[in-house]
């Protein structure tokens, strides 16, 4: 009707990966998994048990869904995180492209 703040989208299109936004790991079944220290000054530390992953990685986001750092790891636990600045951030464990785990860490 032209009203000043009438406004319009046409051919919108949102596209990405997904940003996590919760720890709720329904992912995968008898997977257990843990960062520690959390929160932490230095480095942390994520171990996991119960399940054999063929490929895992672990991905860190901040709030925003930016990828902070990435790397692939063999073993069942990875240190990482020691070059964080303070924050808030996601882990993110993966087998070769498949989310397995996520948990929220803290830097101090």
């Amino acid at each position: 009707t032209g009203h000043l703040v009438e406004a319009g989208f046409d051919n919108f299109l949102v596209y990405g990966r997904p940003i996590p936004t919760g720890t709720d790991n329904n992912f995968t079944s008898n997977l257990q998994a843990k960062v520690f220290p959390n929160p932490s000054q230095e480095a942390f530390k994520l171990q996991y048990e119960g399940r054999t992953l063929a490929h895992p990685s672990i991905r860190v986001t901040d709030a925003l869904g930016r990828t902070i750092s990435q790397q692939t790891f063999a073993g069942e636990s990875v240190t990482f995180g020691a070059e964080l600045p303070s924050g808030l951030y996601f882990a993110e464990l993966f087998d070769g492209g498949t989310r397995v785990y996520v948990t929220k860490v803290m830097k101090k």
